[in-house]
């Protein structure tokens, strides 16, 4: 399933990713968002997604991953690894998804729709 899911993220021309809602452990990503944060597939599969995020924001993603609602859009600041901080819109659906494990796993499909970089 994993490679089905991988070839769907890969096929979309926006920035996208699936991350665990238990562990925030980034599970997938397309090249597109890859590119948008400078980081390798290598270290962006099993990252948590709070180290793409300003540290000042950590709070208020914890919050809003408790209580927002299965889908939705949001505006976010992701910060990319070499430290530029970028304004986002994201839209994102939660599912439900078997991680190599035997039952579904709750995750959280993403897609950056919209992206600047703060000057």
């Amino acid at each position: 399933m994993l490679n089905e899911l991988d070839s769907l993220l890969q096929a979309l021309p926006s920035p996208a990713f699936v991350f665990d809602m238990t562990t925030l452990e980034v599970r997938a990503a397309n090249t597109a968002f890859q590119e948008l944060l400078g980081y390798s597939r290598e270290e962006l599969i099993g990252m948590t997604i709070d180290r793409f995020r300003p540290a000042d924001e950590l709070p208020a993603m914890r919050q809003a991953l408790s209580t927002s609602p299965p889908e939705g859009q949001t505006p976010w600041r992701y910060l990319r690894k070499d430290g530029a901080v970028l304004d986002v819109k994201l839209t994102y659906r939660d599912m439900n998804y078997i991680w190599n494990t035997p039952t579904p796993t709750k995750s959280r499909f993403v897609v950056v729709i919209r992206s600047e970089q703060r000057r």
